[in-house]
C-alpha cells in the first residue's frame, strides 16, 4: 500500500469526512492505483492515513462494499472487488480514457460513469482497460491492435486525441461534444441544464449571478457558459464577463474563484460541478455570509453528498451511470459493425433544494416570459 497517494481529507470542507474518504478510495480504484483483488490497509491504518476517527472509516467502507467496490472477508480483511470488471475470453477489451490530476480524480462523476459502463461490459463479456489521460500509452496500445475500441472522456477544442484515434480506424465513442464530424458521442444537454439552473435563480429575482466554470478548453464548459448566457439574455440581463471564472473541477478551484467573485456585488453563484460548489460554500462562510440568506448557490452532477450538506445543495442530476451504460452499449454495437445514431443526448434533471432562495432585495427587474 506504500506509494499510493489518496486525496487529502479536508476537515474544513462542508462535505462529511466519511464521504471524502469514500470518494478518495473510489478514485484510487477507478484510476488503477488500487487494483482488483488488492487488500486495503486495516481500518486502524486507514484512520492514520486519513487522520480521522474509526467511525468515519467504517462508514466509508460499508458504503463502498454495498456499492460493489469492495469485498469484506471476515478474519482476513477488505479487498477491492475482483468482479469490478469482468474479463472476456474471446473478445478484445475496450479502453476507457479518464481524466486525472496530481491529486487524482476530482469528482465522483467518473466513478459513477464507470459503474454504469461496467454493467454493460459484464453483459457483453468485455474486459475494460482503464487509462488516465496523463499516460499516453493507450495510443501505443491501439497501434498494437489492443484494445478493440476506446471511450474517450472530456473532449477539448481541436482534440488531437480524437483525430489520432480516428486515423487508426479504431471504434471510438466520445463522452461529450467534439468538434470533429461523424464521431459517435454520448452526452447530456449541458446548455439546457445551465439554462435551467440560471433560470431558476432568475425566477427568484437574482440578477447578479456569478458562474464558476470548469477548464476553459473543454467543450462541455463552453456548453455550460452558453446555457448560462442564454438564460440571462432570455430574462433581459446583460452578460458580464467579470462574473465568469474558470478552473479545474475541484473544491480548491471553487474556493479560490468564489473568493474573487465575492468581491463583486453578486447575489448568487452557479457552479459547473458539485465539488466546485463545496469550495464556494467555504469561501462564502469565510466572508461571514450565509447560504442561501446572502448568496444562493447551485452545483451540478447531484453527487451523493449534496443531500447531506448544510444547507442541502440545489444541483442538476446528469445521470453519469446512465451515460456509462449508453457509451458502452454504443461502443459494443460499433465494434459489431451495427448501425447506430451518431449523437446520443440524455436529459438532465433540476434538483431544487435548500441552498437557493429569493433574492433579498425589494426592487426586482421584471422577467421576460420564456
Amino acid at each position: 500500500m506504500s506509494g499510493i497517494k489518496f486525496r487529502k481529507v479536508l476537515r474544513e470542507s462542508p462535505v462529511p469526512l466519511y464521504i471524502q474518504i469514500k470518494e478518495a478510495l473510489r478514485e484510487a480504484i477507478a484510476s488503477g492505483s488500487l487494483k482488483r483483488g488488492q487488500i486495503l490497509p486495516s481500518e486502524r491504518q486507514m484512520c492514520r492515513i486519513f487522520n480521522v476517527s474509526h467511525i468515519s472509516v467504517r462508514e466509508a467502507l460499508v458504503e463502498l462494499t454495498r456499492d460493489g467496490f469492495l469485498l469484506r472477508v471476515p478474519g482476513k480483511g477488505t479487498y477491492v472487488s475482483e468482479g469490478l470488471f469482468l474479463s472476456g475470453e474471446d473478445r478484445l477489451p475496450i479502453g476507457v480514457v479518464i481524466p486525472a490530476t496530481n491529486g487524482g480524480l476530482t469528482s465522483p462523476f467518473i466513478s459513477d460513469f464507470l459503474i454504469g459502463l461496467k454493467t454493460v461490459a459484464t453483459r457483453e463479456h468485455l474486459d475494460v482497460l482503464l487509462y488516465t489521460d496523463s499516460e499516453r500509452n493507450y495510443l501505443q496500445a491501439t497501434r498494437n491492435g489492443r484494445p478493440g475500441g476506446i471511450i474517450l472522456t472530456e473532449p477539448t477544442f481541436s482534440d488531437r486525441r480524437v483525430a489520432k484515434l480516428r486515423k487508426l480506424g479504431l471504434p471510438l465513442v466520445v463522452l461529450g461534444r467534439t468538434e470533429e464530424e461523424n464521431v459517435y458521442t454520448v452526452d447530456v444537454d449541458h446548455r439546457e441544464i445551465f439554462f435551467l439552473l440560471t433560470e431558476h435563480l432568475l425566477k427568484l429575482g437574482h440578477r447578479k449571478i456569478g458562474l464558476v466554470n470548469g477548464p476553459v478548453d473543454l467543450t462541455v464548459c463552453e456548453d455550460k457558459l452558453t446555457g448560462y448566457r442564454q438564460a440571462l439574455e432570455q430574462y433581459g440581463v446583460s452578460f458580464n464577463r467579470r462574473l465568469v471564472r474558470y478552473g479545474p473541477f475541484s473544491e480548491v478551484s471553487g474556493y479560490q474563484n468564489a473568493r474573487k467573485l465575492l468581491e463583486l456585488p453578486i447575489t448568487a453563484l452557479v457552479c459547473a460541478d458539485d465539488f466546485i460548489s463545496m469550495g464556494a460554500l467555504r469561501a462564502i462562510r469565510e466572508k461571514g455570509l450565509s447560504v442561501p440568506e446572502d448568496i444562493s448557490l447551485c452545483g451540478c452532477h447531484n453527487s451523493s453528498f449534496t443531500q447531506h450538506t448544510v444547507p442541502s445543495l440545489t444541483t442538476a442530476d446528469i445521470f453519469p451511470s446512465v451515460l456509462g451504460k449508453k457509451a458502452a452499449e454504443k461502443l459494443a454495437r460499433v465494434m459489431r459493425g451495427e448501425q447506430v445514431e451518431t449523437r446520443t443526448v440524455i436529459p438532465g434533471k433540476l434538483m431544487i433544494r435548500e441552498s437557493t432562495r429569493e433574492v433579498r432585495r425589494k426592487c426586482q427587474t421584471s422577467r421576460k416570459p420564456r
